[in-house]
């Protein structure tokens, strides 16, 4: 599953702030249909931490954050229903 998410004002600084985010490794892969709604001139950041309470560590998924811009792109592997 890939998407873009537009963050409001309070969300973005929100989550700025409450985990630490660091600069990307480059431009995440986005599908031809998402292109339009990714901003150009972003700067991306990823956050560890941000990832782990995101997925609890039961499917693996990347997250791209421009806070600037206001914009989340991901890309996630679906999850596995597991027998808890």
């Amino acid at each position: 599953m890939s998407g873009v998410v537009r963050l409001t004002d309070a969300d973005a600084s929100r989550l700025s702030e409450e985990y630490v985010w660091q600069d990307g490794p480059g431009t995440p892969v986005v599908s031809s249909l998402l292109r339009p709604r990714v901003p150009e001139s972003t700067r991306w950041q990823t956050s560890a931490e941000f990832t782990a309470v995101v997925t609890r560590g039961r499917y693996s998924a990347a997250f791209h954050a421009d806070f600037d811009r206001q914009v989340i792109v991901f890309d996630a592997v679906n999850p596995e229903r597991r027998s808890d």
